[in-house]
């Protein structure tokens, strides 16, 4: 079985189990151990994984970090574990403590589905603020996929993991910089734009032309990728996207047809982000099951991006506030009355799959809904 296999046979445990998860050694022996043995190392040899290792600091003796990688007998690896769904936040300066007094340039933080990879890439023997790599068990990328087969003990390869650690930081760092010119593009930019492709003098006006359609001319590209990639991924399915005709019910009624737009503006001046596109896609992936993903649609207004189901205002699925620095999913009751979950990217809203589609099956099964679910 391939490391993409045993993650994924670990994180199919993950929903009958993370409710009887409560505490910190719980979460270590149900899920972080386990990850430990995806990686093929013997957690109970104490010459390849110490639990407890001491990583005295300063004046501070016995100190502990939860879990050692060794290799010829010095600590490569280190993990702080905290308990699952507790916020690893406010936890980063314990793996900082202790990342200074030993030979480790790689440190873990994790609640058991949610993995922080730091090194010192900025200053050895200090380990940088940010990590170079997140991801979650149970939708770990590919490039994640990749970075682990690195640290797995048969393949471990102390400075190929180094050298994608420093690649991975200066793409992180790269997207952040492409990301806000996206959504604001800068004079800088703009104007290095415009001189290659306008012929003439660089007025005031002009520039601010370029300004806009270098920003719709980003989310356009973002868009093309996002939709080719979720073809790929729901092939099988045989979702109808945006520019498909989509694959009609047979013998449904003609009013049944659901040729609505994927995403309808009410406000002409609001502008949908790659963030908001690329989460209507999560979430057309999580529902694919349960409704023909082409009923499912988009409403973008200045206060949230609205994701309904049939076009209908009555039938909201949920809500994405993704315009402040925080990012919410605001999930909908009965009552429709709305509870706003903090989200760190797109990929949270996975968290909730098991609310939205208990959201979209009562509407679908409630008195009245007749369009059909996918068969």
């Amino acid at each position: 079985m391939d490391l993409a296999a045993r993650l994924v046979t670990l994180s199919d445990r993950l929903p009958s189990i993370e409710a009887h998860l409560a505490t910190e050694e719980a979460t270590k022996n149900a899920l972080i151990m386990p990850f430990l043995q995806v990686l093929e190392y013997d957690i109970f040899n104490p010459r390849e994984v110490v639990p407890e290792f001491v990583a005295d600091v300063g004046i501070k003796r016995g100190e502990k970090v939860d879990y050692a990688i060794l290799r010829d007998g010095k600590p490569v690896v280190l993990f702080e574990c905290k308990r699952l769904g507790q916020s690893l936040k406010a936890h980063g300066s314990q793996l900082f403590r202790y990342f200074g007094t030993t030979d480790a340039h790689l440190g873990v933080l994790t609640d058991g589905v949610e993995y922080r990879f730091y090194s010192d890439l900025d200053t050895p023997n200090r380990m940088d603020e940010t990590p170079f790599l997140v991801f979650r068990i149970n939708s770990p990328s590919e490039t994640a996929v990749a970075f682990l087969k690195l640290l797995c003990k048969p393949a471990f390869d102390r400075e190929g993991i180094l050298r994608m650690a420093s690649t991975l930081r200066d793409r992180k760092s790269i997207r952040s910089f492409l990301e806000a010119e996206a959504e604001a593009p800068s004079e800088e930019l703009t104007r290095f734009i415009a001189g290659h492709l306008h012929q003439g003098r660089l007025t005031k006006g002009i520039v601010e032309s370029y300004t806009v359609n270098i920003r719709r001319a980003f989310q356009d590209l973002v868009n093309t990728r996002v939709e080719a990639r979720l073809r790929t991924a729901l092939d099988s399915t045989r979702i109808a996207l945006p520019d498909e005709n989509p694959t009609s019910t047979p013998n449904a009624p003609a009013e049944q047809s659901y040729e609505t737009p994927e995403v309808e503006l009410a406000e002409p001046e609001v502008v949908t982000t790659p963030d908001e596109l690329a989460g209507l896609y999560i979430v057309k992936a999580i529902l694919r099951d349960e409704v023909d993903v082409g009923r499912i649609v988009a409403r973008d207004v200045r206060s949230y991006f609205g994701i309904l189901l049939d076009d209908n205002n009555r039938k909201a699925i949920c809500r994405l506030h993704f315009n402040g620095k925080q990012k919410y999913i605001g999930l909908l009751d009965a009552e429709k009355d709305e509870t706003r979950e903090p989200i760190e990217t797109t990929d949270g809203i996975f968290k909730f799959a098991d609310q939205l589609r208990s959201r979209v099956n009562s509407m679908v099964h409630s008195v009245g809904a007749s369009a059909p679910a996918v068969s």
